[in-house]
């Protein structure tokens, strides 16, 4: 009976610890699941990371990674790039990162910053007609001299990249000419920013494009040299929905957990 008894125990032990392991193989799992999903990179597989010293700086750095699956550690592509922002830096924009803004500045229409955030990158576009343009792995806008996106905060069409021609009645009195007399958007990529929901007054029409010069400036876009912008737009490919992230570099390293960033 005393036998019977300490292999009953034994028994009720092994089942105890096996279900004590379970439970906390459970709830570790939960815990990275939950720390994966807050991520806005969740679903992304290509990302483009600029960075700046501060909110102020009117100048960064760029570089973009890329994983072969979701969950995998980030790889580096290429090396920095310079890029020029918006002619007063940086503010936080409506995108993928939700309302949890920490500290710094709000991003408003009008008010020459480029957005601060995480954004989906949803097509390139360019002067060149789509049969002789280069081979792209993204959706591409051909912008013919009727393309605008409207920045009227009173359109119902604010913050969307339009062919004026097919519009019956224009509501707007304010736009962004997409067929520039300039080379500056001769090649560019759409960034989502203020776009699920468009919220009047939050800013539009952010894009990459080509810069005007290292000392340049923009109205809130981020822009680089040719070269390295068509290399970019090459690269980006829509099945792996890439994203935009720009922030300062405080900023960066603090989310850089939350956000499973890569080391720069």
């Amino acid at each position: 009976m005393k036998r019977s008894l300490n292999i009953q125990s034994v028994l009720n032990m092994i089942t105890l610890l096996a279900c004590g392991y379970f439970l906390c193989s459970c709830s570790i799992s939960q815990t990275l699941k939950v720390n994966t999903e807050g991520s806005p990179l969740i679903n992304s597989r290509q990302i483009i990371v600029v960075v700046t010293n501060s909110w102020h700086d009117v100048s960064g750095e760029l570089y973009y990674f890329e994983r072969p699956l979701l969950g995998d550690d980030w790889e580096t592509v290429t090396s920095k790039t310079a890029i020029s922002l918006g002619r007063t830096g940086l503010a936080w924009g409506n995108g993928l990162q939700g309302n949890d803004l920490g500290n710094g500045p709000i991003k408003h229409e009008g008010d020459g910053k480029s957005p601060a955030g995480v954004f989906k990158i949803s097509a390139v576009f360019g002067y060149a007609p789509k049969d002789s343009a280069p081979a792209f792995r993204m959706p591409y806008i051909h912008l013919n001299p009727s393309m605008q996106c409207i920045d009227d905060i009173n359109s119902i069409y604010y913050n969307l990249v339009i062919d004026s021609s097919q519009v019956k009645r224009a509501d707007w009195t304010s736009y962004e000419q997409m067929r520039r007399n300039d080379v500056l958007y001769k090649w560019g990529a759409l960034i989502d920013h203020n776009v699920m929901p468009r919220k009047t007054g939050d800013g539009s029409c952010i894009f990459l494009h080509i810069w005007n010069g290292p000392t340049s400036t923009t109205s809130g876009c981020t822009a680089l040299d040719e070269i390295h912008l068509l290399a970019l737009l090459q690269w980006l490919d829509i099945s792996k929905n890439p994203v935009l992230i720009q922030l300062p570099k405080k900023e960066y390293d603090k989310l850089k957990v939350q956000w499973l960033l890569p080391l720069l």
